[in-house]
């Protein structure tokens, strides 16, 4: 492997390819197009990955939601009361991303809330919609579950904290960025190294050889 990267490295010549490249306006031009071609198509490609990763986080905050909401009736005794179901949610929201919520029967009557305080539905029977509603612009998320959904005989509507997303966007889109900078870079240089010792080096002898045959022309063989 060292013999076949020392006979690619003498082969190419690098130091002089880059030597070569640092006096070629054209060469320039062409590494720089190759590598803003290569952030334009990536940076494409980094729209619809950011939204699939959103969407991935706002499945986990529903499945970590509704683990959440599961676990607060196991807390409860069988047959527990809501004031008690009410008082184990609230220890939930302790150690877990549920920010509040309110508990209805199966006929839709209010039995009680807890944690931060949520508009409620006219009639939550007719409208148990299960998919997640943003509530506040990047903090807080509200989700439905019917009795069917739970296993348990209480709608439930949890609100849940979705600050946390908004940072892991960010942390993605950076890491995202910097992978594609370097990838851009590392292809528009060994275009720029292939490019100067095949393309660049023979044009610059060449020219080196007519100059010199020029200023001897008694003696052209020589060049």
């Amino acid at each position: 492997m060292k013999i076949l990267s020392w006979k690619l490295f003498k082969y190419f010549n690098v130091a002089d390819s880059i030597a070569a490249l640092s006096s070629c306006k054209l060469c320039r031009r062409i590494a720089f197009v190759v590598f803003i071609a290569i952030l334009f198509i990536e940076g494409a490609i980094l729209i619809p990955s950011v939204v699939n990763f959103e969407r991935d986080l706002l499945k986990r905050l529903e499945l970590e939601g509704f683990q959440t909401v599961q676990s607060i009736f196991r807390l409860s005794a069988s047959g527990a009361q809501p004031a008690e179901i009410l008082s184990a949610a609230k220890k939930q929201m302790e150690k877990s991303k549920l920010q509040g919520g309110v508990l209805f029967n199966k006929e839709g009557k209010l039995l009680g809330e807890f944690g931060e305080q949520i508009e409620l539905e006219r009639n939550i029977t007719t409208n148990p919609n299960m998919r997640m509603k943003e509530v506040k612009s990047g903090q807080r998320y509200e989700i439905v579950w019917a009795p069917k959904n739970m296993g348990h005989p209480y709608f439930i509507i949890a609100r849940l904290d979705s600050s946390w997303i908004r940072s892991e966007l960010i942390a993605f889109v950076g890491r995202i960025i910097g992978l594609v900078f370097l990838i851009a870079f590392f292809v528009t240089s060994v275009t720029s190294i292939i490019v100067g010792s095949m393309v660049l080096k023979p044009v610059l002898a060449l020219r080196k050889n007519l100059i010199g045959a020029g200023r001897d022309p008694t003696n052209p063989d020589r060049y």
